[in-house]
């Protein structure tokens, strides 16, 4: 194995200098081909090793490295281990059996284009610790969908990104398909199975037909009726703003199917604006705000012009929506969003109804379930700027829209804006950094690009 000392140092014969030009030099003169690009790589290594993190604030305990290395098509790839705070070179001459070398899945290769970055085969499997992550520098770095973030030791997943369209639900269920997934394929529950809410058996007008329950229960109390289990999952959720100055609450909503002037007149006594609160039939402070989320068209059409102006107003404001969505009590399984039914039509209905519609642009971030009671079933927040410059903060502070309570994570460790037509995630100076899984291979240019690999931080930038 070749060493990386703290000089700079030929990443080919192994030979250090003093200064940066002399190494320059070296390398252009006596293993560069002219096809060759040379790459600086700069490793950073914390040397206390704990939960694979990188600690950018304890700069004493900082063990500094520098290489030069002139990449070409017919060499490489060049792998990289760790032992101790040293990093080495697996040039696949020496033995790959060291027990005090810690492989660190990351090889500087040639690609298509010229150099990249990639994980090595064995850094592609689902141990995160195994995983390259890419910084985030000073720039920020444009979010994709299925994009995962990592802000100290906790994996946030962007569910969904849509950027233009519509008014619409966002993707709050945590399963692959946005829209429905289909209930168990089984053969449909005999005429004297007993709903386990109500306990009544077969098909009701009233509580709709009997399905077997979307979860893993099995048995008698795998039945239910499809509107007990919307009419119980309604008083198990619920959608919280927690945008700065936006705090809202939604609850199952009211239908209001008639005279929606008349029952808003009759409270007001006046034409409402888009702060005013209503105590809805089923005690719930709503406002009007909200009743228009939920109302949509037929709201505004029952007023005139100056009130519709108002509705347009109060939805253009900014929202991080907060959803726990909720599970089932007995084998812990999340419900889905949608119920799929069987038969040629597949329709689909609603679990959860009162889920309010977003406007684009908006991002779904999903977070992992917790152990204790705080996310039993993990959470979804929705974020959409409202066509202002509204920010989302991430960190473990009461005054972030998205908390995340880990000792790991900073006060305001990170934040989410739109700019430019993407969704752009900020570092910000948090202790442990700010990184994203990559999806794939990483271009080497003029920037330098930064890979964090446990508890080491790389920089690879191509050398003028």
């Amino acid at each position: 194995m070749s060493t990386l000392s703290s000089q700079w140092q030929c990443g080919i014969c192994r030979e250090a200098f003093p200064t940066e030009e002399l190494a320059v030099q070296h390398s252009r003169s006596k293993h560069a081909e002219r096809a060759a690009k040379l790459v600086r790589v700069s490793a950073t290594t914390w040397r206390d090793n704990r939960h694979s993190l990188f600690d950018r604030e304890d700069i004493e305990q900082h063990h500094h490295q520098t290489i030069l290395l002139p990449l070409y098509p017919a060499n490489g790839p060049f792998r990289f281990v760790r032992r101790g705070t040293q990093i080495y070179l697996d040039d696949e001459s020496s033995s790959l059996h060291d027990p005090t070398a810690s492989p660190m899945h990351t090889q500087l290769a040639w690609g298509p284009f010229g150099p990249i970055v990639a994980s090595t085969p064995t850094g592609s499997s689902h141990n995160w610790k195994k995983r390259i992550w890419i910084d985030v520098g000073e720039a920020g770095r444009a979010l994709q969908r299925g994009d995962r973030i990592k802000l100290g030791c906790y994996i946030i997943h962007v569910r969904q990104i849509c950027l233009s369209g519509h008014r619409q639900v966002p993707s709050y269920s945590s399963v692959k398909d946005a829209g429905t997934i289909p209930v168990r394929n089984m053969q449909s529950p005999c005429e004297d199975s007993a709903c386990r809410i109500c306990l009544d058996s077969g098909d009701s007008v009233e509580d709709g037909p009997m399905i077997l329950a979307p979860c893993l229960c099995r048995g008698g109390v795998q039945h239910v009726h499809l509107e007990c289990l919307r009419r119980w999952l309604g008083t198990r959720y619920s959608v919280v703003n927690r945008m700065q100055g936006q705090q809202q609450a939604w609850s199952e909503p009211v239908q209001y199917a008639e005279n929606y002037t008349d029952t808003i007149q009759s409270q007001l006594g006046r034409p409402p604006s888009a702060e005013d609160r209503l105590r809805t039939q089923h005690g719930d402070v709503i406002t009007f705000a909200q009743l228009a989320e939920l109302a949509g068209e037929n709201l505004q059409a029952a007023f005139p012009v100056q009130v519709q102006a108002l509705l347009t107003e109060a939805m253009d404001c900014p929202v991080a929506l907060s959803f726990k969505p909720p599970g089932c009590e007995i084998c812990k399984t999340e419900y889905p969003a949608m119920y799929q039914a069987k038969g040629p039509d597949r329709m689909s209905t609603a679990l959860l109804p009162a889920l309010p519609e977003v406007e684009p642009p908006f991002i779904v971030l999903s977070l992992p379930k917790s152990q204790d009671l705080e996310r039993p079933h993990g959470e979804r927040c929705v974020f959409s700027p409202g066509g202002t410059d509204a920010t989302l903060r991430l960190g473990r502070a009461r005054e972030a829209e998205l908390l995340l309570k880990d000792n790991s994570v900073s006060r305001i460790h990170a934040s989410i804006s739109f700019r430019r037509g993407s969704f752009v995630l900020m570092n910000n100076n948090a202790k442990f950094g700010t990184t994203v899984l990559p999806v794939g291979p990483e271009a080497v240019q003029e920037e330098p690009l930064s890979i964090q690999a446990g508890r080491t931080l790389l920089r690879f930038a191509m050398e003028g």
